[in-house]
Parts: structure tokens; sequence; C-alpha cells
């Protein structure tokens, strides 16, 4: 348990170290944003909503080692409530990575074990790093609509384009997780399809028609589809509500074409395993655009494509997150010995 926390870097603060219980942020694993602390009522918050001049904003970004175990925390505070912009957090995230770097090169180099002795006075004590600030008198910005938890997904998640394969297919996907922040990210995932908000739907659809302009141009799709819901267990799960916000956006027909496939426990490549096979309930003839939020191994796009070229040419395959599926290196040499195989057969 963290007993106090030495900042090793700080603006507008006075104080070399401070106490677990002012530091919110040491226990936490992923960002935290408070636009207004005096609106919060958890009993952790209490001691900085007290004294002479309590906290009213308050913002934060883990700093981990090279294990990925948490070390310190970025944070950023005011005495006035605030509505910071969506780029807050990304900010912070990049600090925070910056910073683990230059405190995995100090621990190195044992210059951390000196401050250690320095601030701590219990040998028995754990100490968090952190580095703080008192936000700059500033207008403050204006708020962008996404909740906490929308922001931290959307500013953390890598933006990357890429054709990724899984055997004799092929798909988009526009983002990848990011490794040390994965496990978070998908937490953060799983709250938000929980009850996706229309603000989200919205920046994803648009997103996903932005990607597709910028990779084929005008469309060859005349309809679009998703991948059916599954463990969400609802009909409206994430992938079809942003196929039908994209079908709405590009003036094209939405058609459920495959029954819906509810099923209990997680999402994992793994427990998909044993799921009951993919049904088409709306054969079409048209070509088709394929919508899914995430196709961590690539199966479920396997499985869709599939049975909709049975009846349709043309498939245009888009996962906003890709997952564990090869990308394709048009170019990528094959071994020699590979090749020797395949040329025999």
């Amino acid at each position: 348990m963290v007993d106090r926390s030495f900042l090793i870097g700080r603006h507008g603060l006075m104080v070399p170290e401070m106490s677990a219980d002012h530091n919110l942020g040491a226990f936490a694993d992923a960002p935290l944003l408070f636009e207004d602390l005096q609106r919060e009522t958890e009993p952790r918050l209490a001691p900085l909503q007290s004294g002479d001049r309590p906290l009213r904003f308050f913002a934060s970004a883990p700093i981990f080692n090279e294990r990925f175990r948490r070390i310190g925390l970025v944070s950023v505070a005011d005495h006035h409530p605030r509505s910071p912009d969506k780029y807050l957090i990304s900010t912070l995230l990049g600090i925070s990575d910056i910073a683990g770097e230059l405190l995995y090169k100090m621990d190195k180099e044992d210059n951390i074990d000196a401050e250690k002795q320095h601030c701590s006075s219990a040998p028995n004590k754990h100490t968090s790093y952190s580095i703080g600030g008192f936000a700059e008198n500033s207008a403050p910005p204006v708020p962008d609509g996404h909740s906490t938890v929308e922001l931290f997904l959307l500013d953390t998640l890598v933006e990357r384009k890429s054709i990724l394969s899984r055997n004799a297919i092929s798909y988009l996907s526009l983002r990848a997780w990011r490794k040390p922040m994965k496990k978070h990210q998908i937490a953060a995932l799983r709250q938000i399809k929980a009850a996706p908000t229309p603000d989200f739907v919205d920046t994803i659809s648009q997103e996903i028609i932005d990607g597709l302009d910028r990779l084929v141009g005008e469309l060859p799709a005349r309809i679009v589809t998703h991948i059916p819901c599954g463990h969400s267990r609802k009909d409206d799960c994430l992938s079809r509500l942003l196929a039908k916000q994209i079908a709405a956006r590009l003036n094209l027909p939405f058609v459920p074409v495959f029954k819906p496939i509810f099923s209990s426990g997680t999402s994992h490549p793994k427990a998909n395993l044993c799921r009951p096979a993919m049904e088409m309930e709306t054969p079409i003839v048209d070509p088709v655009l394929l919508i899914d939020d995430v196709a961590s191994s690539g199966r479920h796009m396997e499985e869709a494509i599939g049975l909709l070229r049975q009846s349709t040419d043309v498939v245009l395959p888009v996962a906003w997150i890709g997952g564990n599926a090869s990308a394709d290196r048009p170019n990528a040499k094959r071994p020699a010995k590979a090749a020797q195989r395949s040329e025999r057969h």
C-alpha cells in the first residue's frame, strides 16, 4: 500500500512530498478525471475536499515501469472547477510514458534509491513517484461531450490502419490496443458497450467512414450489415448501432443479415470456440459493407465473410479495433524452405 508520494517534478506546488490520502491517483491503474471534486461523494475524496483551499479539479494518468507495474502518476489539479478538452488525458498519458522511461533509466543508475531514503523515514513503507502541478489560470476549454471512460479509450487506442488477414480472408482495421494499457482499454470498452451513448456511436461511425473514404473512395457497397450480436446479449449491440449509423450517414439500407448469437461469459477468442455457428436470416445479392466493433482474432470476420460470399461477390469488411490477426504484407518474402515446398506441390 502506498504511504506517501514523492514529487519528483512539480509546477505550482511548494511541497516536495504528500501523503497518499492527498494523492488520489496513487491508487489508480487508469486515468482519472474529476471536473469538480465538490460534487463527488466518495469517501476517498474527502481529504481533497477539505482544508483552507480544497481542490475542485483533478486529473491524472498512471506511470508504469518496464514490467507494467504502476509506480506513480502524472497529475494536474486546480482550486477551481474545469472542463478540459479531449486532449488532456492523452497528453497526461504521453507524459506518463516519458516519465516511466526516465524513471527506469534513473533506477538503473541507482539514483532513485537515494531519493527513497531521503523522503521516507519508515523502511517498510512504499513510495510512489508523482509529477504534479496546478493548472494555469487560462479560460476553461469547451467540454467535448464524451464521458471520461469514452475519452480514455478514444485517446489511448493506437491509430493504426491495417489490412489484417485470417486464412483466406482479409479486412480493414482502424485502431489497435496499446499494449501497456490493453487490460484497462478492454475494461473501458466493456463498460461502454453495456450502454453505448449516441456521441460515442457517432464518433466511431464517422471514423470508420473517414477510414473507408481514404482507402477506397467511393464505396462499392449497396447495403450495410454487421457481425451478429453475441456476448452483449441484446439486439442493440455496438456493432449493430455502428452499422445503422454508418448506413444512415451513407444513405444506404441497413440490413441485419445474421441472426443474433446471444452468449454468456466474455467475448475472448477461446470462449468463442464453442459458440453456435452463424446463420443468415436475410440472404443478400448486393455488395455489402460488413461492420464489427472489435475483431480480436478475425474468427467472426472469417465466418461472416464466408457466408456472405455464398450469395454476393463483393464484401467490404471493417473492424474498428483489430486484434491478433496477422497484418498483410504483400511484398513480404516467404522463407526459402516454405517457397520450395510450395513449388513442389
